[in-house]
């Protein structure tokens, strides 16, 4: 049986009825579902743990290092900014004049912080 509504949902968890997961013909109860999904989720915090724990002792090692894009500056992320640059450039400068202001309400929304990537040496 699959449970498509949340009315229904808490209907089988109070029945304990299985659930059809449509992976490989395996049916979980609820109970059975939830804790394999909180196994499979402290799994991959300890996996990436792990990688930023050597992703840490390669750049302390001097064999990796971090980058950032455009050298650390926050860079406007308007759509598509040929077309801006294009047809709108009067209205890109003042746009970015404008939004320039952390407090401005549209300053996330029009700048972009820099990317932080890890690459080897």
């Amino acid at each position: 049986m699959t449970i498509r509504t949340k009315a229904l949902r808490d209907m089988a968890a109070a029945l304990d009825v299985t659930i059809d997961t449509g992976l490989d013909d395996q049916y979980f109860s609820r109970n059975e579902l939830v804790s394999k999904i909180a196994v499979l989720e402290a799994d991959m915090a300890a996996k990436k743990k792990e990688r930023d724990n050597l992703r840490q002792y390669a750049v302390d090692a001097g064999l990796a290092q971090w980058k950032l894009s455009k050298d650390g500056k926050d860079t406007p992320k308007a759509p598509d900014m040929v077309w801006w640059t294009t047809h709108r450039a009067a209205s890109f400068e003042k746009q970015c004049a404008a939004t320039e202001d952390p407090k401005h309400p549209d300053h996330k929304s029009f700048w972009k912080k820099p990317s932080k990537t890890f690459a080897m040496i």
